[in-house]
């Protein structure tokens, strides 16, 4: 499992930059630790301590708070090849949890010799690289709750979903399941579980999903895509499909045309 765990892990950096041979090997010592987790359990808990870096090998993970109420905000999903931590060098408790949302594995790296291996100007730039494109991800969520519809937030989080999923190679044709709750939906998106059944049986209507027990199956991903109309520029450090071309710029107006002179 170390050494699916290591392939994994350079695989995700190589995305972001180029790592040498002396690289990669250093960093795929560094791999250790694979471990199970089964559906609903926790990697880590907000206010551990930070002592390795979590790294997924496979299934859906999410990052998340709990409130003073037991209700839950999911901050983000993580796939295959995302860090569960974004900050490398943070010395301070976790803020959030991390925890599995169906079965999957992880592996982990000791914090400790990675720092000396940011001393390596292409380990560097992949790490930063990463951290930029956890950050961009970060931006559209918070976009995302706080200033769209509950119907553009689902459609844009599945269709992130199978733009990362197809980086992956782990979509293929125009039809994915994802094996996500209703419950773990709606504390992503930030709707109430009947909010969010009213969105999804109207999204139903329209042909692209069918929700399922414990899970929910996009059936038109290039439909789903072409609905929520906004090339996921955020998304660009990750997927490799050029944006579809701009229409070009009306010409723009002079001022000086524009503007009357004020009456004296």
């Amino acid at each position: 499992m170390l050494t699916e765990a290591a392939r994994v892990f350079l695989q995700r950096l190589e995305r972001f930059g180029t790592l040498g041979a002396a690289d990669k090997q250093a960093l795929q010592v560094l791999v250790q630790h694979p471990a199970v987790h089964e559906a609903k359990t926790d990697v880590f808990h907000e206010g551990d301590e930070r002592r390795e870096l979590h790294i997924v090998l496979s299934g859906f993970f999410c990052r998340y708070r709990l409130l003073a109420d037991g209700s839950r905000q999911i901050l983000a999903i993580l796939l295959p090849g995302d860090l569960c931590d974004p900050n490398l060098f943070s010395k301070q408790p976790y803020d959030f949890s991390v925890g599995a949302l169906v079965l999957g594995r992880t592996a982990a790296l000791s914090r400790l010799p990675l720092h000396d291996l940011f001393r390596r100007p292409g380990v560097a730039r992949a790490f930063a690289s990463t951290r930029h494109f956890d950050d961009a991800l970060s931006r559209e969520w918070l976009v995302n709750i706080g200033r769209r519809s509950s119907e553009q937030r689902i459609l844009r989080l599945f269709s992130e979903l199978t733009w990362r999923l197809e980086a992956l190679g782990l979509l293929t044709g125009n039809v994915v399941t994802l094996p996500l709750l209703q419950a773990d939906l709606a504390d992503a998106v930030g709707l109430t579980h009947v909010h969010l059944c009213r969105t999804l049986k109207q999204l139903q209507t329209g042909g692209l999903i069918r929700p399922e027990r414990g899970r929910i199956v996009l059936h038109d991903v290039a439909g789903l895509r072409k609905a929520v109309g906004v090339w996921p520029s955020y998304l660009a450090g990750l997927i490799s499909v050029a944006p579809p071309p701009q229409a070009p710029e009306a010409p723009r107006r002079q001022l000086a045309s524009a503007v009357e002179p004020l009456p004296i």
